[in-house]
């Protein structure tokens, strides 16, 4: 892989986002930025929405705090916060450590 690839993915990732592309491949571009260098923080966001718009919550709420752990302060902050705090309360089966 070459510097950067992850923001090249992720370039790939909006452009099919906004040609209104199936979401699988969006995903996946968008999976694939953020395993590697150089993907805007951005990507774990928008995966974050993505996951979330399939029924794929705790993927979902991962790939937030993800971006949140990279923009602490971003605007929508506390609505992410509550959705992963919601999201790992109601996914932990009963008697599991969280």
């Amino acid at each position: 892989t070459w510097p950067g690839d992850g923001e090249v993915h992720y370039l790939k990732g909006e452009m099919l986002r906004l040609s209104r592309q199936p979401d699988g491949q969006t995903i996946e571009a968008y999976a694939r930025a953020v395993s590697l260098d150089g993907a805007p923080p951005d990507a774990w966001r928008q995966l974050g929405y993505l996951y979330r718009r399939v029924g794929r919550e705790l993927e979902a709420a991962d790939a937030f705090a993800k971006y949140l752990a990279l923009v602490p302060s971003a605007v929508e902050a506390p609505l992410l916060r509550g959705f992963i705090e919601r999201t790992r309360v109601t996914a932990t089966p009963k008697g599991a450590i969280k």
